[in-house]
Parts: structure tokens; C-alpha cells; sequence
């Protein structure tokens, strides 16, 4: 399991039952799980069932999950209410990836295009009836698009990636209808992925190389020009990831 707010999450399996069942409950009290989707369950009178998003609101409350029924990656998002069990009227197609603002009432959302590349960015707000508001569209075909939280909780991203090139920009989660701001505009060739701790940005980039590096920006002034080096790019060396905590981080590297 792991500990996010006031729970322990975890999926297990049981023999005989293709799929998995998620769960939930108390730090350390067994006794208290709550099955926040049964896979198996939901598979029953299907030939096939996919499971792509999977993120809880920060408050606890909902879950936003998004199910394939087909085997052909077309994934319609659908958000339950934890507390009461019921599934909200919300179900949106074509839904890549999903990252909720603070407020637990609103999440930002990517969908495909016909070729299932990712390409534009929406916000939703619960219950809210209408177009959602259209944030970012990828025209560039080599680009595909990604929205995600920090493991901060304190910032939402917006990443375009081709094979060899990156582009992110970010949001305080807290204000869900506030402007986006860019990290590094995209560069032919430059590829960089970003973490957050404290008043910093953490950034993986190949900059200087093709083995990459690691740098800290400020929040405040997170271009290149402010990037302050903490791991240098070596020759044999690869840093393949960056995984940033509160009190540390761990660089997963690789040896040639």
C-alpha cells in the first residue's frame, strides 16, 4: 500500500478472477478496506475490459477512472462519488489523461484526435453543463500532449512530447482558472521532464548531452537562464529518472 492524505491505497488479486480490484483504507487497519473499483465486476458480460486513468481527488472524494471496452485504446472517462458509491452523470470520450486541482471539484483532461494521439487540453468543473473551456491544442502531428500533478500536490502540467523534444507548462493547482505558465519552450532535439519541491523546480534535461543532467530553477523564474546545476551530464552515465520527495531525491541511473 501506499499513504496519500488520509489513506492507504493498493490493488490485489484473487485466484480464478482475471482482473484486479482497487481498494483503499485506514493507515495500518485491514479491517477498514473500501473496494473502489472491482474490475472484475465490471468486466462481467464484456469480451474485454482496459484500465487507463485512475486518480482520486485530493480531498478523497471522487474517483476518476477511465475504462476501454473495446481493446481499441478509446477510453471514456466516468468520476464516482467514494462517499455514497454512485457514479456521477459525467462520461467523456477519448479521454488520454486526467489531473484534478485542488479544489477537488475541477480536473484538467487530454483527448484524442482520430489517429488516438492526445492533442488537446479541457477543464472540466463537476456538475458543470456546457463545452468544457478548450486550454491548449497540439497542432504539431509529431507532439502528443499529457496533463499531470505534481507529487507536491501544489502544481498542475501540461507536457507536449515528440520522440526527441519536450514542452511544459505548469499551474498552482489551488488556482484551477489561472494562467499557464512555460518552463522551456520547446528546442529541436532537447528533451527535459520536470519535478517540484519546495520553492524549486527539479529538471531532468540533455541539454549538455545526450546522458542528461539535473537542474533546480526557481518556481518563480523557471527558465533555462536560471538553471542552477546539481548533477552534471557525464560521458558514462545515463540518468534515466528523477523521483523527487519532500526531503530528497533519488536519480536512477545506468553505468556503460
Amino acid at each position: 500500500p501506499y499513504r496519500k492524505g488520509a489513506f492507504e491505497y493498493y490493488h490485489r488479486t484473487e485466484e480464478g478472477k482475471q482482473y484486479r480490484t482497487h481498494c483503499r483504507r485506514a493507515p495500518s487497519k485491514p479491517e477498514s478496506e473500501q473496494i473502489l473499483l472491482d474490475m472484475n465486476a465490471l468486466a462481467e458480460g464484456r469480451p474485454f475490459l482496459g484500465l487507463g486513468v485512475y486518480e482520486v481527488s485530493p480531498d478523497g472524494r471522487y474517483l476518476a477512472f477511465s475504462l476501454d471496452e473495446t481493446g481499441f485504446r478509446d477510453y471514456t472517462l466516468q468520476i464516482k462519488d467514494l462517499r455514497s458509491g454512485e457514479m456521477l452523470s459525467e462520461r467523456i470520450e477519448k479521454v488520454k489523461s486526467v489531473a484534478w486541482a485542488s479544489d477537488s471539484k475541477t480536473f484538467f483532461y487530454t483527448v484524442d484526435d482520430e489517429t488516438k494521439r492526445a492533442h488537446r487540453v479541457r477543464r472540466h468543473r463537476l456538475g458543470a453543463e456546457g463545452d468544457d473551456a478548450l486550454l491548449y491544442q497540439e497542432d504539431d502531428e509529431r507532439f502528443r500532449v499529457a496533463v499531470w500533478r505534481s507529487r507536491s500536490g501544489e502544481y498542475v502540467f501540461i507536457g507536449a512530447f515528440s520522440h526527441t523534444t519536450s514542452e511544459i507548462q505548469f499551474l498552482p493547482a489551488s488556482e484551477p482558472r489561472g494562467a499557464w505558465r512555460m518552463v522551456a519552450e520547446r528546442k529541436q532535439d532537447h528533451e527535459y521532464d520536470v519535478s517540484h519541491r519546495g520553492g524549486d523546480f527539479l529538471i531532468r534535461t540533455n541539454d549538455r548531452g545526450r546522458n542528461f543532467r539535473v537542474v533546480r530553477a526557481p518556481v518563480d523564474s523557471p527558465g533555462p537562464s536560471s538553471w542552477k546545476e546539481l548533477v552534471p551530464h557525464r560521458d558514462r552515465v545515463m540518468v534515466e529518472g528523477l523521483d523527487v520527495f519532500e526531503g530528497f531525491y533519488v536519480l536512477l541511473e545506468r553505468e556503460t
